[in-house]
């Protein structure tokens, strides 16, 4: 890793700019080509320097206001499974995986947003019927703290 490649991450920490070409900004920045910002990007992708690139979603600037994270008891054999189904829903934006601890027994975990709480309730129940799974909570989100790229 150069010079050139530190830079790089350090404007991919700063966030792209909502913008045709974000790539070609960054690229004159660091004042090379955009095709070997993009394949500098991808090695330092291969070589696992960086985990990846996504996108922080403001929900609430977007006209979704109700956001739950659902905690589902699911048997560790069939959360692979269950999680795809999970997963599927457009309401969902991620699900994963955690370990259970004493007093916790869930196991998988659906972030999601919808307009109202009940669309999240009706989600909900459209998830438990599609993926067979009836135990679960459901914790409501009360309050945005943060919300930001990690920084090298």
């Amino acid at each position: 890793m150069d010079n050139k490649d530190r830079l790089i991450i350090k404007y991919l920490q700063s966030g792209l700019t909502l913008e045709r070409n974000p790539y070609r900004k960054i690229a004159r920045k660091v004042n090379i080509p955009e095709k070997e910002l993009l394949d500098r990007i991808k090695s330092l992708k291969k070589t696992g320097i960086i985990k990846r690139l996504g996108v922080i979603v403001h929900h609430s600037n977007s006209g979704y206001s109700a956001n739950a994270m659902v905690v589902w008891k699911v048997p560790a054999q069939l959360a692979e499974t269950k999680g795809t189904i999970m997963a599927g829903f457009t309401a969902v934006s991620h699900c994963y995986q955690r370990k259970t601890a004493k007093g916790w027994p869930y196991n998988l975990y659906a972030m999601i947003h919808a307009k109202s709480k009940k669309e999240i309730e009706d989600t909900i129940k459209q998830i438990s019927k599609k993926s067979g799974i009836k135990e679960y909570e459901v914790l409501y989100t009360m309050k945005e703290l943060k919300k930001a790229p990690i920084k090298l």
